[in-house]
């Protein structure tokens, strides 16, 4: 069985061509366009990783994170962070899960693919 995987990204566009390619790789998907659908999201399935956009409406990628970590049972998901830009001053995100940090401008159907393998593999290490 693949993993599950929750998409936050709140372009729907983009949102839709992650959950396309991953599905196509035999990934279990949903999606959710901001913080709090998430929220509801994971309240109702726990996923294996998260794929997490930095900028959301209404909360960032790190509330979210800060979020993730404030509850024990969501602690230990692993998170890809996707983003169209990283701030200067971007902290090691580690300790909130983040396992890879990759610019949406970088990814295509096989680079995500092979991104979410990593995180898989560290997260079963």
């Amino acid at each position: 069985m693949m993993a599950s995987i929750l998409i936050i990204e709140d372009d729907p566009w983009l949102a839709d061509c992650y959950r396309v390619w991953l599905a196509a790789a035999g990934y279990a998907v949903r999606t959710v366009g901001d913080a709090q659908a998430a929220l509801d999201a994971l309240d109702a399935v726990r996923p294996d990783v998260i794929l997490l956009d930095m900028f959301l409406p209404h909360a960032n990628g790190v509330q979210v994170l800060h979020t993730l970590q404030s509850y024990e049972d969501w602690a230990d998901i692993p998170v890809l962070l996707c983003s169209s830009s990283f701030p200067d001053n971007m902290p090691d995100l580690t300790a909130y899960g983040v396992r890879r940090v990759v610019a949406k401008s970088d990814l295509s159907p096989s680079r995500l693919q092979d991104e979410l393998k990593e995180v898989l593999l560290y997260a079963a290490l």
